[in-house]
């Protein structure tokens, strides 16, 4: 015996226009046109002088101990 699970399936939709759509096709072009509508916006224009935006919260030598690769020796490890 095979048994099989209905999907979801959508049977009605309303449109902008507050009327429902029970055609197939009308709904897949409602909902491919909204769908297109949300994700098609226009590019975002980024300014591409932003290095004075920020000012630095370390000095350079801070920066570079933080960027350093840690060594052996000293207490770089906790003992668990």
């Amino acid at each position: 015996m095979v048994i099989r699970k209905r999907r979801n399936f959508i049977d009605f939709i309303k449109d902008d226009g507050g009327n429902w759509l029970a055609n197939i096709p009308d709904i897949a072009a409602t909902l491919l046109t909204k769908f297109t509508a949300i994700y098609s916006r226009e590019p975002v224009a980024c300014p591409t002088d932003l290095d004075g935006i920020m000012h630095p919260c370390i000095s350079e030598a801070q920066n570079r101990k933080l960027s350093a690769i840690p060594s052996d020796e000293g207490n770089c490890c906790h003992p668990l």
